[in-house]
């Protein structure tokens, strides 16, 4: 008979050790598994804020203008500091919408509002609205004082009391040719305004984690016209904004006597075309720093990447630590502040096609609106 036999304490000991180790070693593999998971998520959900904020950014850019004098292409803030390093988070870009238009009604159009035929979408107080002449021999701005809802019919426009500068210019409406003909009105378009600027949001309400970096577009619409408007980009924590002349020389845009706009008539050659009027922006440099949607604990432990990067020249700035952060620069060029005259498509008068404008062409071959 044999005899039953069990472990010895040392050969327990030896082999609790080695459980123990192997159970450490597969925690750690899987803790570090699970970290560099995370890790790789807010990389890639940076990555995408820097691309949705890019494209975002540049659409706007290259449509910076159109429509419009190139000298109203871009707003410059109060305070906004322009070139110097890491002084810029705002971006005020403007162009004509492309999909709206409507008629003026014969001697529909006075200082105090325009009445046109009819009203495709609604209109919020503070839409800046740009009013053509027939032939685009005259135009002017104005912004709307309340809300307008969309209309088949006549309605009426109210626009804010006229100041003599951009965009309250409604003053010019008075003349004659904004009255138009039968047949041959003056037209309504719609003036875009996109504001870009960084914001910070708590979204948790605890002041132990830091706040979440967003770029922000608002549209000065509305009764509070200074919101932030929308995200259009989570992460973004710096936008740097360098605007270039011809010369590809940086300059702070200005308006004022002594950098008067240059017209469309005005030669090449002129010194109106090389003052620091917006008009004589030609290029616009990004800057871009976007963050990791999630911290790195190795990192935020060990107090690394507590900065904003910055490019060669310029200073850092102070953020949280822990986060892996993505620079990136571009150049756009705004191709419509080259404009030599103020664009103004034919637009169809089909009013018989079955659903002309509405899903299908219009038997003219025109354009339904604006574009």
């Amino acid at each position: 008979m044999r005899s039953r036999r069990g472990f010895t304490l040392m050969e327990m000991l030896v082999g609790t050790t080695v459980a123990m180790l192997t159970v450490t070693a597969v925690a750690a593999a899987f803790i570090a598994f699970t970290r560099n998971v995370y890790t790789q998520e807010g990389i890639r959900g940076g990555q995408a804020g820097l691309r949705s904020a890019l494209h975002d950014l540049t659409r706007q850019l290259r449509m910076a203008g159109y429509g419009l004098e190139p000298a109203y292409a871009f707003g410059v803030p109060d305070g906004w500091a322009g070139s110097g390093p890491n002084a810029s988070d705002r971006l005020v870009v403007r162009s004509r919408d492309l999909m709206f238009s409507a008629a003026v009604l014969h001697e529909g159009a006075s200082t105090g509002g325009v009445r046109v035929a009819s009203l495709p979408v609604s209109l919020r107080r503070g839409q800046v609205l740009q009013v053509v002449c027939p032939g685009a021999m005259r135009w002017g701005y104005a912004r709307l004082s309340e809300d307008v809802a969309a209309a088949n019919g006549p309605t009426m426009l109210s626009l804010e009391r006229p100041t003599g500068t951009f965009p309250d210019l409604g003053a010019v409406f008075d003349e004659p040719c904004f009255d138009g003909a039968p047949g041959l009105p003056a037209r309504v378009f719609k003036v875009d305004v996109h504001d870009y600027s960084v914001q910070l949001v708590d979204e948790d309400s605890d002041p132990a984690t830091p706040e979440r970096p967003y770029l922000f577009r608002a549209h000065g619409l509305g009764m509070r016209p200074d919101a932030l408007g929308e995200p259009v980009a989570e992460g973004i924590e710096s936008l740097r904004v360098t605007f270039l002349r011809e010369s590809g020389e940086a300059f702070v845009p200005r308006w004022n006597v002594a950098h008067p706009p240059p017209e469309y008539e005005t030669p090449t050659g002129s010194p109106l075309r090389r003052n620091d009027n917006p008009a004589n922006v030609r290029a616009v440099r990004l800057r871009l720093v976007a963050r990791a949607t999630r911290a790195d604990s190795v990192l935020r432990e060990a107090g690394l990447e507590a900065n904003i990067p910055s490019l060669p020249g310029e200073t850092t700035l102070p953020a949280p630590a822990g986060y892996r952060r993505f620079l990136y620069e571009t150049t756009v060029l705004p191709r419509n502040l080259r404009s030599t005259e103020l664009p103004m498509p034919s637009y169809s008068q089909d009013t018989t096609t079955p659903g002309a404008c509405s899903g299908r062409l219009p038997a003219d071959g025109l354009l339904c609106a604006g574009g």
